[in-house]
């Protein structure tokens, strides 16, 4: 917030009459140089006003870029998490298929263990005990 100017010496026109020559310049020369130092706070006063709009801009951009970099960094871990996803099914997938094989074979083994089970215990000959 800008620094209030200070106000102007009051004018006390008999003090000033009573001054000399050489007062009356020294006064002059002092308002003048306070008015210039006024300009001067003024000036920088400007100055950080639009150092600080740039500053607040810098950093407003900095936190935009940094949301984007936060969602970019989401969408990837979202992406891997998939992926993750995707290669575990697989493994399973192909773990369910060896284990289907397995299967198959050990049934077909146990049938045909079960047929040389009732092989033997079928009769030679089925037609002797009809007669």
């Amino acid at each position: 917030s800008p620094i209030p100017r200070s106000p102007p010496p009051a004018r006390n026109d008999s003090a000033l009459a009573a001054k000399g020559p050489d007062q009356m310049l020294e006064l002059a020369e002092m308002v003048a140089a306070n008015e210039r130092l006024e300009l001067a706070l003024e000036e920088l006063q400007a100055e950080h006003f639009l150092e600080t709009g740039g500053l607040r801009g810098a950093a407003q951009e900095a936190d935009a870029r940094l949301f984007r970099l936060g969602n970019e960094v989401s969408r990837g871990q979202q992406e891997l998490a998939r992926q993750a996803r995707q290669m575990d099914e697989r493994r399973l997938q192909e773990e369910l298929e060896l284990v289907r094989r397995d299967l198959v074979r050990e049934l077909h083994r146990q049938e045909l263990v079960e047929a040389d089970f009732l092989g033997c215990l079928a009769p030679e000959n089925p037609g002797s005990h009809a007669q």
